[in-house]
């Protein structure tokens, strides 16, 4: 019996050391691990710069001349506004209208892709184009539509195909077959898709 009553003593003090050693080692080791916070400081600068258009037309080389004779105008849409503007061009009743070179579509693209050209117009008469030329126009237009142009007459959507260099300008040019119509409107919108 006494050695029953030693074994539990010596079996206590054990259990009493172990429980001691534990909170030794969750004492020593909780602070350690309550504490793990992670400061950064520093500062970070930020510079920007407004965008440009991606794209937008401008008045080109020969659009004073044509303005002047009261046939054609265009008033540039404000930034940030989807439409790129408003085109009046008027017919005459005895002469075909041909104008090269009145407005200049600009681009600035970041990547080489595809520019959709969504023309829709109303009251102009079969033959009438628009023709788009990468290099400015030498020879003024005629009832033939050269490459590159597109009908006035009908609404459509067109292609322009934006090679390696993402940057440049194509140039307008507008041919109206002689009648006199009125209430022309022009609308001219662009949609890109990079490649």
């Amino acid at each position: 019996m006494r050695i029953k009553k030693v074994q539990e003593k010596i079996g206590e003090n054990m259990n009493r050391k172990i429980m001691i050693l534990m909170v030794a080692v969750v004492a020593t080791v909780l602070p350690a691990v309550a504490v793990a916070d992670v400061m950064i400081t520093g500062s970070v600068s930020v510079h920007g710069t407004q965008a440009k258009d991606s794209f937008y037309l401008s008045e080109g080389s020969n659009y004073a001349v044509a303005n002047e004779t009261g046939v054609f105008g265009f008033i540039p849409a404000a930034t940030g506004v989807a439409s790129m503007g408003t085109i009046d061009i008027e017919g005459m009743s005895n002469l075909s209208v041909s104008m090269i070179n009145v407005l200049d579509f600009n681009y600035s693209l970041e990547a080489p892709g595809v520019v959709y050209v969504n023309i829709s117009s109303s009251n102009f008469p079969a033959g009438s184009y628009v023709a788009f030329s990468s290099a400015p126009m030498t020879t003024m237009l005629n009832s033939t539509p050269p490459a590159n142009s597109y009908s006035l007459h009908t609404t459509g959507s067109y292609t322009i195909t934006i090679g390696a260099a993402a940057s440049g300008t194509y140039y307008l040019g507008f041919y109206l077959p002689a009648g006199t119509y009125s209430g022309d409107s022009l609308s001219l919108s662009m949609t890109y898709v990079p490649s």
